[in-house]
């Protein structure tokens, strides 16, 4: 079970960073806005997936708060239409690549 977290969160971490052009140190670490909004995007799809915020907090290393503050965030980040756009596009990604291994 733990590696099938794990995976998942490896996909959706490499698509993010991906779509965002960063490296994942530079998506959980960095305070510039596009990292930020990259975080949040994580948080988001894999809360989606049904990650809960404890195993979130053990994957990236971010602190419960942290965790906690972005999701809280994201109904207000989703008012931007980049932000917006970014989720749906990593959505798509994300339910493509799940689609191609059935």
């Amino acid at each position: 079970m733990r590696q099938i977290i794990f995976n998942e969160f490896q996909r959706a971490a490499g698509s993010v960073c991906r779509h965002f052009g960063v490296d994942e140190v530079q998506m959980l670490h960095s305070n510039k806005n596009y990292c930020v909004d990259a975080r949040a995007v994580l948080v988001s799809v894999l809360i989606e997936k049904g990650l809960s915020e404890s195993e979130l907090v053990e994957l990236t290393g971010l602190t419960q708060q942290c965790i906690n503050k972005l999701k809280n965030s994201i109904r207000f980040r989703e008012k931007g239409w980049t932000f917006r756009e970014s989720l749906r596009s990593i959505r798509r990604e994300l339910n493509e690549q799940e689609e191609s291994k059935c």
